[in-house]
């Protein structure tokens, strides 16, 4: 999300009714274990707690912070179907759970 992420300023813009979904990990997760699954020096992907969903609402964006399965729960799907512009979901995840990427492991490592 901080690599990129201000498509989300365009979609408002333009009140395109599009829900982003940041699968925060307080990392960048595709750097951390794609360094641990090819053995490489563990370095550069660590950040700070980052809140996207407060990010969001500066811009204007509906958003919630999802820290455990109640609150993803809790939410009203209809209205979030309904909002005329963006809404973004920042779910906070298991930092350790590496992502389905071993091919690409393998590729990097090769």
């Amino acid at each position: 999300m901080l690599m990129s992420g201000q498509e989300m300023s365009v979609a408002q813009q333009h009140k395109v009714p599009v829900v982003f979904i940041v699968l925060n990990d307080g990392a960048l997760g595709m750097v951390k274990h794609g360094q641990v699954l090819t053995g490489a020096e563990p370095i550069g992907y660590d950040l700070p707690d980052v809140d996207f969903s407060a990010v969001a609402k500066a811009m204007g964006i509906r958003s919630f912070r999802i820290r455990c399965p109640q609150d993803l729960l809790d939410l009203n799907l209809d209205d979030i179907h309904h909002e005329h512009g963006p809404t973004l979901l920042d779910i906070c995840i298991d930092p350790e759970e590496a992502p389905p990427m071993d091919l690409r492991a393998r590729v990097l490592g090769a």
